[in-house]
């Protein structure tokens, strides 16, 4: 732990009177933060689809694979060929093909699409070259239709099935240069193109089979599209992202574009797909790095990565892929992680739903996933409970537990009994780890709040369980580390918002100014001033105390020393954080609170607006907290002028 005088210490004193202001912001989070404000209400659905794994082996060399609905799957390598494998591995053909940097598309008549060309998909063979439009798409009989820019505005092409042009056609309204986002033909001929006008509304099209336009709307100028595609009836279906990533919609229109039948919220991932079954279900899949992506029905855990191998501000963007499906009325219906290895970068989907393949980002390796029927968990994933970041776990850190039915339907907050220390059963709910029982904060049917045991000092794994009035749940293995910090957030950047902390900076942090109040932009520190921050798994204390305590006022040292660094700016030519030191005065448990909340005080650089914070361990500096910004004016108070005192 970094101490200073006994000035420093008196400072700290101080500065635990304040913490009850900062509990305020902090409730949220400590106590029963969860997706149930952010989730319209979930509709139970039909039997769910389960996720069995089957890993192909086949390295990741190029975009995403495609997987054929007879089970064959499509990839391009490091040579630009076009490999086709059946379901055992077994390589079909491989030829040359200028797939490297683009999509492969599964046409309806059974060839692929990719790199302005249409190849068989029996053996490979060129049969014609359709043109480098950015978005493609197939239909039953060949057809292939196109869609791009064209000068200011967006052009459509249809080719028959031996590539002869049947009409070129254009939307005279300007457009920007990424207007075409996606296509999808209907079963009458007639296609939808879903992409951004010029004034950066998104937009879907209609064009009916002779090129002419039907019809075309424009949304909301916050909103982009992912994909278009076309229900058994013929409306079109789009997956709609906001300026939050993970605040997703899937909408579908009606046949005129004049309606809007259902606009379902899908939030809490980043999606990668979205192909719609033949009985109108939705099947999106995606990825996201944080704990508390929400769950229904859902078939598997997540999976934790491990500590990163080289210093970096967060765990693998996407730790885990999810699969999320809304039915024929706009019902959410399920939401759920899929199995296998964390990374989960892109996928595809066959028709119905039958098989997923996806790039895993982490091992680098394609995967196949088979989707089936399979029994529900209940315990679904853990992490840290300032950042919900995925990451290892690390001894008294306190902890967010997400599923369903894990506790009572009305949450439950605990407080300390005798000796001043928290209980290990609270509403009926228990959890070990490796059989040792934790304190716990706060249970709830879809979380719990824990503090992990000191007897994880020194593992590299746990076996987490919970038991719900005497009945156990499933159990999940996670990683442990010395420390895996996070800092607590009182609110969220407009790009990085809670769901989705994908950047560096995540949001704002739970801070204090040293006059006591909450640093806000409307209440910015002054450089140089003192502002504390509060965090969580910063490891282990000297001397120890039972698990679950609350610390006394002269609290135990930090056994690992904290460092702090502000981003002073981007190396362009390598891309990465140029970092600049930040003066901690103080780092380690939290005056008069419970074990396992922690207390950095800082002193703040000259730096006016937000000021991005990180926290970092050890030698390499490998195991780090996501960051956090605070608020700062650049200006410097008159004391530290006159008197020297900052």
């Amino acid at each position: 732990m970094q101490r200073q005088s006994g000035e420093i210490n008196g400072f700290r004193r101080k500065w635990a009177r304040y913490f009850v202001a900062v509990c305020r912001i902090l409730r949220g989070v400590l106590v029963h933060s969860s997706w149930a404000l952010l989730v319209p209400a979930l509709v139970a659905g039909p039997t769910p689809w389960g996720v069995s794994a089957t890993q192909t082996g086949i390295k990741l060399t190029g975009p995403v694979p495609l997987l054929s609905p007879g089970g064959d799957l499509y990839f391009c390598n490091s040579n630009s060929m076009l490999v086709k494998m059946d379901a055992t591995g077994r390589q079909i053909f491989a030829v040359p093909a200028a797939c490297n940097d683009a999509a492969i598309v599964w046409s309806p008549d059974g060839n692929i699409l990719t790199g302005g060309a249409k190849l068989s998909g029996v053996d490979g063979r060129l049969l014609f070259l359709t043109g480098e439009y950015p978005s493609v798409a197939g239909d039953t009989v060949g057809n292939v239709y196109l869609a791009g820019i064209c000068g200011s505005t967006l052009c459509v092409e249809k080719l028959d099935s031996l590539g002869k042009l049947i009409y070129r056609t254009s939307l005279q309204a300007p457009f920007s240069a990424n207007a075409a986002g996606s296509i999808a033909p209907d079963a009458d001929g007639n296609v939808y193109v879903a992409g951004s006008a010029a004034t950066g509304n998104f937009l879907i099209a209609k064009f009916d089979t002779g090129g002419g336009t039907q019809a075309y709307r424009l949304a909301n100028p916050s909103e982009t599209v992912g994909f278009v595609q076309v229900d058994p009836a013929g409306n079109p279906e789009v997956l709609i992202e906001l300026p939050d990533p993970a605040q997703s919609r899937v909408r579908k229109y009606d046949t005129t574009l004049s309606t809007v039948l259902f606009d379902t919220a899908v939030p809490g991932f980043l999606p990668f797909q979205m192909l719609v079954g033949s009985d109108g279900t939705s099947l999106l899949l995606g990825g996201t790095n944080l704990v508390n992506f929400p769950q229904l029905h859902p078939t598997a855990v997540c999976s934790l990565p491990s500590a990163p191998e080289s210093p970096q501000p967060v765990y693998p963007l996407f730790a885990r892929g999810v699969m999320v499906r809304v039915d024929a009325v706009g019902n959410l219906v399920q939401s759920t992680f899929v199995p296998g290895d964390p990374g989960f970068g892109n996928g595809f989907a066959q028709p119905d739903g039958a098989g997923v393949a996806i790039a895993d980002t982490v091992t680098g390796q394609i995967e196949v996933l088979t989707l089936g029927t399979a029994p529900e968990v209940q315990l679904g994933c853990l992490g840290n409970a300032a950042s919900f970041v995925a990451g290892p776990l690390a001894p008294l850190e306190i902890i967010s537990i997400f599923g369903q039915n894990l506790g009572p339907t009305q949450g439950a907050s605990s407080q300390p009994g005798p000796g001043d220390i928290y209980p290990v059963q609270l509403g009926g709910v228990s959890v070990t780890f490796d059989g040792v029982a934790a304190p716990l904060l706060y249970v709830s049917s879809g979380q719990i709040n824990a503090i992990t045991p000191l007897e994880l000092t020194g593992k590299t794994i746990t076996h987490v369980c919970a038991s719900v009035n005497g009945m156990p749940t499933n159990c999940m293995d996670a990683p442990v580390q010395p420390a895996a910090p996070g800092i607590f957030l009182s609110g969220f950047l407009a790009a990085q918002p809670a769901t989705l902390a994908f950047s560096l900076s995540g949001g704002y942090a739970a801070a204090l100014n040293q006059d006591g109040t909450i640093n806000s932009q409307s209440n910015p520190a002054l450089a140089g001033s003192i502002v504390s921050l509060f965090v969580t798994g910063l490891g282990t204390i000297t001397p120890a105390s039972p698990d679950g305590s609350v610390i006394g006022m002269l609290p135990p040292s930090q056994d690992l020393q904290v460092r702090m660094s502000t981003v002073l700016g981007v190396n362009q030519q390598q891309n990465v954080y140029v970092l600049g030191a930040v003066n901690v005065l103080y780092a380690g448990p939290a005056p008069d609170q419970i074990e396992g909340l922690s207390q950095i005080n800082l002193q703040v650089p000259q730096t006016e607006g937000s000021l991005l914070v990180s926290v970092e361990f050890g030698k390499s500096g490998a195991e780090t907290a996501i960051g956090a910004t605070i608020w700062t004016t650049g200006q410097t108070p008159a004391s530290c002028q006159t008197l020297g005192t900052c």
